[in-house]
């Protein structure tokens, strides 16, 4: 279901969850906001929650 999410959220989903990149490494590389980052993974993981 993971592959399904498209954009920056699946981006910040597979990165942090799967690989277990911090939001603050994941911010820096993306060039963003922590908070930005944790808005889309909150995203993505509602998304699955309705999925499942």
């Amino acid at each position: 279901m993971l592959h399904q999410v498209d954009g920056l959220t699946g981006t910040v989903l597979q990165a942090h969850l799967i690989e277990g990149q911090t939001l603050k490494d994941l911010a820096q590389a993306m060039n963003c906001s922590r908070s930005s980052l944790r808005l889309h993974l909150h995203e993505g993981v509602q998304l699955l929650q309705q999925w499942a």
